[in-house]
């Protein structure tokens, strides 16, 4: 054993700044330095003296450290830096023990040197560097895994503005390495015509330590230029300096791709609606029409009171003497006060509150003058839109035509009764002629000459002649003055009978008749009668002489001017007509051929067409020279 002195000891235990303690052989505290008491001794009590194990709680009777002290007293070997901790009431230790055995110079026994040295915080410091770099180390491994599952391309760089980190997503979409992009390598993929604008952004927002975004062309593994977004983000620490900057990066292509796109289809429908705009305008400034668009004013009791104007083509304040500057922006009571009490405003309110589109006819005494306007209301939206017409002339036109009218329907029913008047006295001289004619050449033919004979006959057919014509007139006339009934006729029943009257005439001409069937319509059967009638006798008279005369009647429907109508056709294969006389042949006594070579009274297609006009309907001709005629007679299909 090493002697100590008594005095060389006692300055150790004083000097040291670590716990020290001098054992017996049984463990008791023979001395015990200050910085032991301060951090191990009980309260208000002493340690010495008493065993090493049962102060402080007993916090050091551990097995492990007994074991160990017995070895040192009884091998005779040295303990350094045996780890220990240690739980003092409530605070734990973590301590490092150095023992040694050694012989007290006065008795001679063997006693034992412990020093302690307090290494808690150094532990706890440790143990926090460990923590630290245990979460640092799964920080990085979490955030490298979510980087590399991101849907977007992630970079970081340091505080050098040089880039040394790029994720998975980045790699497959370069097709390089991570070797061959850090530091400035990545630039290599930007386009060249990007590439300045991206460092000019990127070195001044690091300067700035700001966010940027920026959009640019990369170079993608199959060797095409995509345009991407990229946002950074400057990163600090917990200290809050400064440690660099993370982006990420989307591909936006396909997106840019669309948005141009987009962007010109709304620049073409911009122009379009522009030219949609400036042509709307144009027509609006130049339609006869008055169009104009009025927004409701309502009093305190929520009531509609008056309606501002809040446009207005030109024409509508034109009927008034003013222009659009001065109805614009204006109220009605301002500028038409007559609406309140012409009817026209409680229109315009009704439509506004029930949304149900109205139309108006008004007259306004303007400058000795009355303005006549028609005017429609349609509610759009919260406002109203009427359109207005001038119809002034209009107006006087129709007063003036109905005046005409009026003296037109008296002259006719004048010359209509004249003409019935006139006809019917005809007869009596004409019956008389006849009647004397014939007996003169029953009773005294033989006593006449050749000639004188001959000029009976003549005065016999021109009196027979006289007699059709009257009757075409007198039947012609009563169209105008007589009021006939419209019936259900079934017009096949119609034109058989009509075939049967003139069956002797159809037999002696040797006709052949082909009809189709024929429609039910609501009309008066004695003129229809009349019309097939004068349509067949024209068929068979103008027949050519040696040809048989073949007659085709067809009905049909077809549509004239957005009305349906029933077409009935009545074709022959006669002498015809030049197409150039088709309308002429239906003016009274008009005649395309001479009087002694087809007999009649040039008025019968004049009474088809009445007969037609009568029924609401038209009637039509075709015609060839030397290979027939066709009328196509029109009637409504709807009664």
């Amino acid at each position: 054993m090493t002697d100590y002195t008594q005095e060389y000891l006692e300055t150790l235990l004083a000097a040291s700044h670590d716990p020290i303690l001098v054992l017996d052989g049984g463990y008791v505290i023979r001395k015990a330095n200050m910085h032991f008491v301060t951090l191990f001794g009980d309260t208000g009590e002493s340690v010495e003296g008493r065993s090493l194990f049962e102060i402080a709680d007993r916090s050091w009777a551990i097995p492990e450290l007994k074991d160990l002290l017995s070895r040192v007293l009884s091998e005779n070997f040295g303990v350094e830096n045996y780890a220990l901790e240690l739980a003092v009431a409530d605070r734990r230790y973590s301590l490092l023990l150095n023992a040694r055995q050694f012989a007290d110079r006065i008795d001679g026994s063997t006693l034992l040197f412990l020093a302690i040295e307090d290494v808690t915080d150094t532990r706890q410091h440790e143990a926090r560097i460990r923590q630290a770099e245990e979460l640092r180390q799964q920080s990085e491994d979490l955030f490298k895994v979510v980087s590399d599952t991101a849907p977007v391309m992630i970079w970081m760089s340091g505080t050098d503005n040089r880039c040394y980190f790029f994720n998975k997503n980045w790699l497959d979409f370069t097709g390089r390495t991570l070797a061959q992009e850090v530091d400035q390598g990545w630039t290599e993929g930007v386009h060249p015509d990007d590439f300045e604008r991206c460092q000019r952004i990127s070195k001044t927002s690091f300067e700035a330590r700001k966010e940027f975004y920026m959009e640019y062309r990369l170079r993608r593994k199959d060797g095409k230029y995509r345009w991407i977004s990229d946002k950074g983000v400057p990163r600090y620490d917990i200290d809050d300096q400064f440690t660099g900057y993370v982006g990420s990066c989307m591909d936006i292509h396909d997106q840019k791709d669309f948005t141009d796109a987009l962007e010109s289809m709304v620049r073409i429908r911009t122009q379009e609606l522009e030219r949609s705009q400036s042509f709307l305008n144009s027509v609006l400034n130049s339609t006869y029409y008055g169009i104009a668009s009025y927004e409701p004013i309502y009093n305190e009791r929520n009531k509609i009171n008056d309606f501002r104007i809040l446009y207005s083509n030109p024409e509508v304040p034109a009927n008034f003497g003013l222009t659009v500057a001065d109805v614009v922006g204006k109220t009605c009571f301002e500028v038409y006060p007559g609406i309140f009490s012409n009817g026209v405003f409680d229109k315009l309110v009704r439509c506004m509150e029930t949304g149900k589109s109205d139309t108006y006819e008004i007259g306004v005494d303007l400058n000795g003058k009355t303005l006549w306007l028609s005017a429609a209301i349609e509610k759009v939206n919260n406002t109203l839109t009427v359109t207005s017409k001038n119809i002034t002339k209009e107006k006087e036109a129709a007063l003036y035509l109905e005046q005409i009218n009026e003296e037109l329907n008296g002259k006719n029913k004048e010359l209509a009764s004249l003409t019935y008047i006139a006809s019917h006295d005809l007869q009596e001289p004409l019956r008389k002629i006849q009647m004397f004619t014939s007996r003169i050449l029953e009773t005294d033919e033989a006593k006449l000459s050749e000639q004188s004979q001959q000029y009976f006959k003549s005065i016999t057919s021109t009196a027979l002649r006289m007699q059709n014509l009257i009757d075409a007139v007198l039947s012609y006339s009563r169209m105008e003055s007589e009021k006939y009934k419209f019936e259900r006729t079934n017009l096949n029943t119609l034109l058989s009978e009509v075939l049967l009257q003139m069956e002797e005439q159809i037999e002696e001409k040797g006709a052949t008749i082909h009809r189709d069937e024929l429609p039910t319509l609501k009309v008066v059967p004695i003129h229809f009668q009349q019309l097939f009638g004068n349509l067949l006798n024209n068929a068979i008279k103008y027949s050519k002489a040696d040809v048989k005369p073949v007659i085709s009647i067809s009905a049909t429907k077809e549509t004239v001017n957005r009305q349906l109508y029933w077409k009935i056709s009545m074709a022959d294969n006669g002498i015809g007509f030049d197409p150039q006389y088709k309308e002429k042949i239906f003016e009274a006594f008009q005649r395309l051929h001479g009087k002694m070579e087809y007999v009649g009274t040039g008025i019968g297609l004049a009474i088809c067409q009445k007969i037609a006009h009568k029924h609401n309907g038209f009637i039509t001709a075709d015609g060839q020279p030397d290979i027939g005629a066709t009328f196509h007679l029109y009637i409504p299909a709807k009664e």
